[in-house]
């Protein structure tokens, strides 16, 4: 017999795939970064055996965290004490969920996504219906009046795995329209850092100005090298925030100090340093050396050029599974399209994502490896 249980265990995530790459040769599937600290923070190792004999008062640690966030992001957050500080933004998220389920509010979810999002908030048995992206590139709202019938929309800024951003007038244009429709806002800004349009228009002054109900979900993970030690903050409008934090002390009394000091550091370096030297270059240079080597190949980058991942589309009768299993075979591991379809509606089998978070030298040899190996694979098809 079948049960819901079972059928869990054979569903294989993206997940599953970013873990079983983690020990890999050339692993380009998990966006999180992992590039060297001594080569790009080279001024910051001897700091940190002080962080931990260190004394810690919590509440200037977090303060001093916010500060140094938000003054590189380039926002205005509001008062500190409407942030909650979570170790992973997928913790964020399950919060979020946690809302959701509780004020039994329905969701607009963007699609493409990375499935993990969309599995959390089922999980709570929050409805959710699909917004496609392709609406969004648009920059119309006019048929979201009888389009959206969900008391939520939720959105990535940019997008994972395309890199799609909003404009600051569609951003507005949406945020009025949630206002008018008493709709929450759910926004992720989880890869913020590598668009720089993000850092010279304040988000957070245009959710605070317009009294939306709004969550917003940020994350150091995809930008710094700090082997999984993370900080997300979750951030609320003043009503929504009074249950969040309920939710919140429930599970948490707080994020690690060391944790958020640590990280600290690695975003006052960036300021300091200009987010250009310490973490752009990777991704220009990446993304430079991954489509010169597919070039005049059945492999066509998709995706915002600054995006520090590549959506792929493959141009032949190769799907997404069979691309990456050959590629497997060769020692490079990439992420398989479909699962990014979460609605499973119009799920697409011709997209590959290929993260660029790697040191240089080691993205250089990887496409060595990938330019060799895809005569090989497209003959094959």
């Amino acid at each position: 017999m079948t049960t819901p249980e079972s059928q869990l265990r054979y569903l294989e995530t993206l997940t599953d795939h970013e873990r079983d790459a983690l020990s890999r040769s050339f692993n380009f599937a998990d966006g999180h970064a992992r590039y060297s600290i001594t080569q790009h923070y080279a001024t910051l190792v001897d700091k940190f055996p002080f962080l931990l004999t260190r004394h810690y008062n919590q509440d200037e640690t977090e303060y001093d965290f916010g500060q140094a966030f938000s003054c590189l992001a380039g926002q205005t957050l509001p008062e500190m004490e409407r942030v909650l500080y979570c170790p992973s933004a997928s913790i964020s998220i399950e919060l979020a969920a946690n809302y959701l389920r509780m004020n039994k509010l329905s969701v607009s979810l963007i699609e493409p996504i990375f499935d993990n999002l969309a599995d959390c908030i089922k999980r709570h048995n929050v409805a959710l219906k699909p917004l496609k992206e392709d609406s969004l590139s648009q920059g119309d709202i006019s048929s979201w009046e009888k389009d959206i019938d969900t008391d939520a929309i939720f959105l990535v800024v940019p997008n994972n795995p395309t890199g799609y951003l909003l404009s600051p007038s569609f951003f507005s244009q949406i945020v009025d329209f949630c206002v008018q429709k008493q709709k929450h806002l759910i926004l992720d800004f989880s890869f913020r850092f590598f668009i720089p349009a993000l850092q010279v228009w304040d988000q957070y002054k245009t959710l605070e100005q317009s009294g939306v109900r709004y969550i917003v979900i940020e994350d150091t993970g995809k930008t710094w090298p700090t082997f999984e030690i993370k900080v997300s903050p979750l951030i609320a409008d003043k009503q929504t925030f009074a249950l969040l934090h309920r939710i919140y002390r429930d599970i948490f009394i707080c994020h690690s100090p060391f944790a958020l000091t640590f990280v600290g550091e690695f975003i006052k370096a960036s300021h300091q340093e200009g987010a250009l030297k310490c973490f752009q270059n990777i991704i220009a240079k990446n993304r430079s050396l991954l489509r010169a080597t597919i070039v005049n190949t059945p492999l066509e980058p998709l995706s915002n050029p600054i995006a520090s991942v590549e959506w792929i589309y493959i141009a032949s009768d190769l799907d997404d599974v069979e691309l990456v299993k050959n590629l497997q075979a060769y020692g490079i591991y990439v992420l398989p399209g479909r699962q990014f379809f979460w609605s499973k509606g119009q799920r697409s089998s011709k997209f590959v994502r290929i993260a660029l978070m790697r040191d240089i030298d080691l993205f250089a040899r990887g496409m060595r490896v990938l330019q060799e190996s895809i005569p090989a694979i497209f003959q094959r098809a």
